[in-house]
């Protein structure tokens, strides 16, 4: 459970990054958008985590109403039916 509270963590200051540097970089940046440089690593770094963060999410045990979910297939229905789809979308 610890791990995911971690996972939690570096996914907010992932968002955060992306709410803060993205606008600035589409504003400022624009022509340096299509450029190979440290920038075009990181994005897609961002874009494995956010892949792998849609792949643990269908593992990790999860609490509902007070109970603990352990089962896979419960795991899988649960997010499926919640925010799966918003984060295939956000990618």
């Amino acid at each position: 459970m610890m791990f995911k509270k971690i996972w939690d963590a570096l996914m907010i200051l992932v968002l955060l990054y992306i709410l803060t540097y993205y606008p600035f970089r589409i504003m400022f940046l624009y022509e340096s958008l299509n450029e190979m440089d440290g920038f075009f690593v990181f994005d897609i770094m961002i874009d494995i985590f956010f892949i792998m963060d849609i792949i643990l999410n269908f593992f990790t045990t999860e609490e509902n109403n007070g109970v603990m979910i352990d089962e896979y297939r419960d795991i899988a229905y649960n997010y499926l039916s919640s925010w799966f789809i918003p984060d295939i979308i956000s990618m």
